[in-house]
């Protein structure tokens, strides 16, 4: 794996060298020479050894400290070998514990994906388990050119790693896991029905509909609207239908509750703030006086808008 990886691993690893350094032999490198093949090194580190000298010799390493090490040594391992063996050229990064994805950041992959495609796996490297309290670690790898999803499982005992393009959707939007149960698929593996209509109480039922959104506002107006600003150029945005939506119930709400001369802003990039799931999510428009919450069912076509109180 390349440079900035191992730098993470390098630092961490700095009292390790220095006390041990007959034992911690070397780090992973890709290396090629002028006419020879691109070869890698696999990270070789004996943590049982590391471990029970940590034990015998008078220095306490913290248990967060030795978790850390033993993850970046999966990930180093098992990247190292994917980037040789998909002959990727790229630089990846990554920060534990501030990189973790979980919660509404998780990731997952489609049954279709991994039944078409399959799954790169890499045998869990010999770290002692015991040491983590859950089942395991799932990481986004940033590179210059490419990004790639990971997950250490620690009940299987392997790592496994997607390619972005097989990832369902943003990690931030991903959100309750659980929800993704209820989609039902056909015999191609598509999804022919996706969740039950319960997760939002639409405020009406009256709304313009066309293709997949709402059509309150069209689609020509929706760069030049007086009561909300959008970022340049979102007619060519692949979710514009995003952004018809949410100018549609805010031109509903605003004029039933009789709210005039206010500009509101929004940026899906920025204001979608909580999920149910990549389609079913809580988003949020501001203006200088006020700010409104819009929960949005993308399939079933529902929206609720509200204002918190202060």
């Amino acid at each position: 794996m390349k440079n900035n990886l191992r730098k993470s691993i390098l630092g961490m690893c700095i009292l390790i060298v220095c006390i041990f350094l007959q034992d911690a032999n070397q780090f992973s490198s890709k290396a090629s020479e002028s006419g020879e093949e691109s070869r890698i090194d696999i990270v070789y580190m004996d943590l049982d050894q590391i471990s029970r000298r940590f034990a015998e010799g008078q220095l306490n390493v913290p248990e967060d400290f030795r978790k850390r090490l033993a993850l970046y040594q999966c990930l180093v391992q098992a990247v190292d070998q994917y980037v040789a063996e998909n002959g990727i050229e790229d630089t990846f990064s990554c920060e534990l514990w501030e990189g973790l994805l979980y919660g509404s950041r998780e990731f997952s992959v489609s049954e279709w994906i991994i039944d078409q495609k399959g799954v790169y796996e890499y045998p869990l490297p010999d770290i002692d388990k015991s040491m983590f309290t859950q089942g395991g670690y799932k990481l986004k790898l940033e590179g210059k050119d490419s990004i790639l999803y990971v997950n250490i499982d620690l009940h299987e005992e392997k790592v496994f790693i997607f390619p972005s393009e097989d990832v369902d959707a943003d990690h931030y939007r991903m959100g309750n896991a659980s929800a993704y149960a209820y989609i039902r698929r056909g015999e191609n593996g598509w999804p022919v029905e996706y969740y039950p209509d319960f997760y939002v109480e639409s405020d009406w039922d009256d709304l313009k509909r066309e293709d997949d959104h709402f059509s309150e506002v069209d689609l020509d107006e929706i760069e030049s609207l007086d009561f909300l600003k959008v970022p340049e150029d979102t007619r060519e945005y692949y979710n514009v239908g995003l952004y018809l939506d949410v100018a549609s119930l805010l031109k509903r709400y605003l004029e039933e509750n009789r709210i005039t001369g206010e500009v509101f802003y929004f940026d899906s990039d920025k204001d979608i703030i909580s999920c149910v799931t990549n389609v079913i999510f809580t988003c949020r428009v501001r203006s200088l006086y006020r700010t409104l919450y819009i929960d949005l069912d993308t399939v079933n076509m529902k929206g609720h808008v509200y204002q918190m109180e202060e």
